[in-house]
């Protein structure tokens, strides 16, 4: 936009044009192994990283539950820092690199408005600021600094050294300014150009570790789940398979299937599942010596148990609520009601996906089957839920979470709590 005369200052559209060096990964590696230095503002082409085991990724599931995730510090070519983060749960380590993958990606979005408005400023420092008068020049220093000011506002973010850089060219920039060293000062922002795509290059390559990061551990819950969920559905198939006279080799495949199904709880090495397995290694020794009856209530226990573990970490798929529904352990279907209702509320942001037409109407079948649930027990949560599940209907997803602050506000005072994040 031209400068009129007494008018406040704007950016025009027209910008410098940036040279940005595109180096494929490979090359950056090479530079960064020979502690050579990255051409400035290089951006760099990635491969999709090979996929790697939660092992190698250094990502650690603890008996108790826990989850420990690395986190790495350090400058771009120097040998990083590691410190674990611990996580109580594996659906607070979803989320907690949900919202990584989701700061950086903001962040990178920062820094590329950021750059289009210092580029503007640039262009016009060199081609229209002869043009302007003095209230205009003012403007456009205090314009200036306001992105001095965007760009620092998170003290949080300031520890990578491009940026750093840049935040002090933005300082002397300013004092050229007013100094009316317009050349001296147009060559520091060619320098904060610079320094941003640095920094933008630095983010952008967390990403696809991030990205890579986020699929292992939903893998490995997935893995969990599987074999949790397929144990259950087998509890209850050989729970209804005690009942009334048993002869003795339909008793010995019974035990031998239970104790298969204890090795399988064992192995997913969580504490409370693992407590699960003792309990249906015992119906095992009951059943093969005919104690059908102890060994029935056994396994009602151990399933018991290994549903209310799950039932705080992973959603419980509509058809086994449906089957939940009919307990007459109203203690127990109370308390996966609210555990439910916490790990929706705490997991929704990450779940919701309306691109997913079959996963989203699963999600709101479920919290359908929820409110069903909490109608059977009395419970006020009922309604609460229809009004969410309907919220999530009509795709609006703030609606969804501020009915369940509600329903959140309605439970006992220690629910399943999914958002503990220790360092």
């Amino acid at each position: 936009m031209a400068a009129g005369k007494g008018r406040a200052y704007r950016p025009g559209r027209r910008k410098i044009a940036i040279v940005r060096p595109v180096l494929p990964e490979v090359q950056y590696r090479r530079l960064i192994a020979q502690g050579k230095p990255i051409p400035q503002g290089a951006q760099i082409i990635q491969k999709p990283p090979s996929s790697k085991s939660t092992r190698q990724l250094r990502i650690r599931f603890g008996e108790d539950g826990s989850v420990e995730l690395p986190h790495y510090s350090g400058e771009e070519g120097r040998r990083k820092k590691v410190t674990m983060l611990h996580v109580q749960n594996v659906p607070d380590a979803i989320r907690l690199v949900h919202h990584q993958i989701a700061s950086v990606k903001s962040r990178v979005e920062q820094a590329g408005r950021i750059l289009e408005e210092v580029s503007r400023l640039h262009y016009d420092l060199l081609n229209r600021w002869k043009g302007f008068n003095d209230r205009q020049r003012r403007a456009f220093t205090k314009y200036f600094f306001g992105l001095t000011e965007e760009l620092a506002k998170n003290p949080m973010l300031l520890s990578d050294e491009s940026k750093i850089h840049a935040i002090e060219r933005f300082g002397k920039a300013q004092e050229l300014l007013n100094e009316g060293k317009t050349n001296a000062a147009a060559a520091v922002m060619g320098g904060i150009e610079s320094n941003m795509l640095n920094w933008t290059r630095k983010m952008k390559m967390q990403l696809p570790r991030l990205e890579r990061r986020r699929a292992a551990v939903i893998d490995k819950k997935f893995e969990k789940d599987t074999r949790i969920f397929g144990s259950v559905d087998a509890m209850i198939r050989i729970f209804n398979q005690l009942r009334g006279e048993v002869g003795l080799p339909e008793r010995l495949r019974i035990a031998k299937e239970l104790r298969s199904i204890s090795r399988r709880l064992y192995s997913i090495r969580w504490k409370p599942i693992s407590q699960s397995g003792i309990i249906v290694a015992r119906a095992a020794e009951l059943a093969e010596k005919g104690n059908l009856a102890k060994a029935r209530e056994y396994v009602k226990d151990a399933n018991k148990k290994t549903i209310l573990a799950a039932s705080g970490v992973s959603s419980i798929y509509p058809e086994k609520l449906r089957e939940l529904g009919r307990s007459t352990d109203e203690k127990f279907k109370k308390k996966v009601l609210e555990n439910q209702i916490s790990l929706f509320h705490d997991m929704m942001e990450v779940w919701w996906n309306p691109k997913n037409s079959e996963k989203s109407a699963l999600i709101v079948e479920t919290v359908e089957e929820l409110g069903s649930m909490a109608k059977s027990l009395g419970r006020s949560e009922s309604a609460i839920l229809e009004k969410s599940a309907g919220e999530l209907r009509k795709n609006n997803l703030e609606g969804f979470m501020q009915a369940m602050e509600g329903a959140l506000t309605t439970l006992s005072p220690n629910p399943a709590k999914n958002s503990n994040l220790k360092n």
